[in-house]
């Protein structure tokens, strides 16, 4: 997602008889990306009996992020994840990362992430960054007492997953170096009528410009 912001800068010369004014155009540019993080075997009771660990590179590891082509003017990084379809099992637990990148020049916040859950996933908790702490499940789309915390609303009969991150962290712009990003944490149980391939998309529906 990108939107165009304006930034005012004011400059007066030594006695005040006149003032300068620099406009300057900044995007919004955020980048949702998802990546399968864990899988695991639950007994009926819920207990988590082995996990299976995904080959993959750690969220924070810069090495599978090519940030080259920003620096070259382009307005998307490259994302080098692995695209290959995780094998798994009925009654398996899923869990996957929506992380959303600040790819753009100025500080900006997620506020609302889309994610649409596919017949064959049913989703179990939702997460909020590192420090892992589940988010709240409310029972409709839009609650306004909720709203200066993270929670999400779970439509199961039309497998749409609302995400609501109304206390999310400053994502640092891009500065040439470090590509900063939030993340959140969803799992989910694999149905037992589930088949074939399930495909998940997301989106960001809406999100804030920090200056």
């Amino acid at each position: 997602d990108s939107q165009n912001n304006l930034i005012y800068q004011f400059k007066t010369d030594d006695n005040l008889s006149k003032i300068d004014i620099v406009v300057k155009n900044y995007e919004i540019d955020l980048a949702l990306k998802k990546l399968i993080t864990q899988v695991a075997d639950v007994n009926s009771d819920g207990t988590v009996t082995s996990t299976y660990e995904i080959p993959r590179k750690e969220l924070s590891d810069s090495s599978w992020k090519n940030i080259q082509p920003l620096n070259q003017g382009n307005t998307n990084a490259t994302y080098l994840m692995n695209k290959k379809p995780i094998e798994v099992r009925r009654g398996q637990e899923v869990t996957y990362a929506l992380l959303v990148y600040n790819e753009g020049k100025v500080d900006a916040k997620a506020l609302e992430i889309n994610d649409y859950i596919p017949k064959g996933l049913t989703v179990k908790s939702v997460y909020y960054n590192s420090n892992s702490s589940e988010m709240v499940e409310s029972s409709t789309m839009d609650n306004s007492s909720l709203a200066e915390i993270n929670y999400y609303y779970y439509d199961k009969a039309n497998g749409m997953l609302n995400i609501r991150l109304g206390s999310a962290t400053r994502i640092p712009a891009f500065n040439g170096t470090n590509l900063s990003y939030d993340y959140v944490l969803v799992k989910c149980v694999v149905n037992d009528d589930a088949e074939g391939i399930l495909t998940n998309v997301s989106e960001i529906r809406k999100y804030n410009t920090i200056y």
